[in-house]
């Protein structure tokens, strides 16, 4: 039985739904990961004892999850779920990664915003090496990261520390050339904007 679901996510083509399942008066039931719909036999997904998860959200078309989780006196980290295997691993240390994490439409990458210090920062992470690529912008906070459909562009919601008082903006990001610009910059493309806001 269902008692109380969340955090629900499709897989990319439709074949399987993953979510947690929890009841209010047991704090250890948020570790509890159930697929349902997927094709393949799952095997029970042990999540590390210490680990409370957050979210979870299925990996593109891969045969894995992602979730976020934190552990006593730590940040929240990002985790990949083999579904394969039911294994977990860890993918971020102290990074205090927040939600969401979007994979991007061509499933080569992965992006979040973290908090290290003050403000916050974008991060991309390739899916197959796990290579990680950090944007520091202006002191600010850096929300819903959004990919272009060729899975180059991003573009981000900003409230920049240094404006007074502070304002909105919208950013930009080249993943490829790991360089970003706000909109209004004459850098920014007018075919890149209808790409990325369409």
């Amino acid at each position: 039985t269902i008692d109380n679901a969340f955090s629900l996510s499709w897989s990319a083509i439709g074949h399987g739904l993953a979510f947690m399942d929890s009841w209010p008066q047991e704090s250890e039931s948020r570790r509890h990961i159930r697929v349902r719909g997927y094709s393949e036999m799952v095997p029970e997904i042990h999540v590390p004892e210490a680990v409370e998860l957050l979210r979870v959200i299925w990996n593109g078309e891969r045969d894995e999850l992602l979730a976020i989780g934190e552990q006593p006196m730590t940040q929240p980290n990002l985790y990949r779920v083999d579904l394969a295997t039911g294994e977990f691993h860890q993918l971020t240390v102290d990074t205090m990664v927040y939600p969401p994490v979007v994979v991007s439409p061509d499933g080569e990458s992965m992006a979040f915003v973290s908090w290290p210090n003050e403000g916050n920062r974008l991060f991309v992470m390739r899916n197959d090496t796990l290579a990680t690529q950090e944007f520091d912008f202006p002191t600010g906070w850096y929300l819903e990261p959004t990919w272009s459909q060729d899975g180059r562009y991003l573009a981000l919601k900003a409230m920049v520390f240094a404006d007074l008082p502070p304002k909105d903006q919208l950013y930009i990001v080249d993943a490829y050339e790991s360089s970003w610009s706000t909109v209004g910059e004459a850098l920014v493309d007018e075919a890149i904007m209808r790409m990325v806001l369409v």
